[in-house]
């Protein structure tokens, strides 16, 4: 069942990590709620830990999507 609150009203939810990130494994919890919760989401893993390589990428791809 969609949660119509936050998917009517957050039209562009993004999540991303890095895939040698320290918190990937909460990252990996949180998808088990979102899914559980109906939310409906856009996320990425990029290359690279809890750091600007990661960051920058997440961001451009990000900005990209809500400014389009």
């Amino acid at each position: 069942m969609d949660d119509p609150y936050f998917n009517n009203y957050f039209h562009t939810f993004f999540r991303c990590i890095g895939d040698n990130d320290c918190f990937r494994s909460r990252f990996l919890e949180e998808d088990a709620i979102i899914q559980e919760k109906g939310v409906h989401e856009i996320r990425k893993i990029y290359p690279g830990g809890h750091d600007w390589n990661v960051w920058r990428p997440c961001f451009t791809d990000f900005a990209q999507m809500i400014f389009r």
